[in-house]
């Protein structure tokens, strides 16, 4: 099964202290799932991690540090979305994923106005802070658009291209 993942971090740096707080999926048969650390079973997540399944991230690089924080490790296939961008349009200027999701699906960011006017509101850059009705719809949508902009590039033939297939095989040796 293909699922898209997502974390939502302390920060951005697992080195220093930074961890997810709330891990999202996203599939075909699976409309939404957000799991908070520290009060959900992370076994889902790290199922979806198996070598039965196929694992989509936007910049997995990131989101595969942050799963090592709390010792989650992947022997599935990775897809990462932004590395799709790159082999499907190398002079695309910007790679970020709501920018990549307007222009590809049609799709814009809903749910981030209720975050950052949460985080504005509150004073804050912690995005772990932010309440869970408000959090949790826009890291969903993160890595629903994360699964659609996959299904995109992999009609337009990036999954089989030598360049990005060559990316994912060393994707976990950096």
């Amino acid at each position: 099964m293909i699922r898209a993942i997502d974390t939502e971090t302390t920060g951005l740096n697992p080195f220093t202290g930074d961890k997810p707080f709330l891990i999202t999926s996203y599939g075909e048969n699976d409309p939404g799932t957000a799991i908070y650390i520290g009060k959900d079973d992370l076994i889902p997540i790290s199922t979806y991690l198996t070598s039965e399944n196929e694992a989509v991230f936007h910049n997995a690089k990131f989101d595969l540090h942050m799963l090592e924080v709390y010792g989650m490790r992947t022997t599935c296939m990775v897809h990462d979305t932004m590395v799709m961008a790159h082999v499907y349009n190398p002079g695309e200027d910007n790679k970020q994923l709501k920018v990549l999701a307007k222009k590809y699906l049609g799709e814009e960011p809903t749910d981030e106005k209720a975050v950052k006017d949460w985080l504005r509101k509150n004073k804050t850059k912690r995005y772990d802070r932010v309440p869970s009705e408000i959090m949790e719809p826009y890291a969903i949508n993160d890595t629903k658009i994360t699964y659609l902009l996959y299904l995109f590039y992999e009609k337009q033939g990036v999954t089989k291209d030598p360049i990005y297939l060559k990316e994912m095989q060393l994707l976990k040796c950096l």
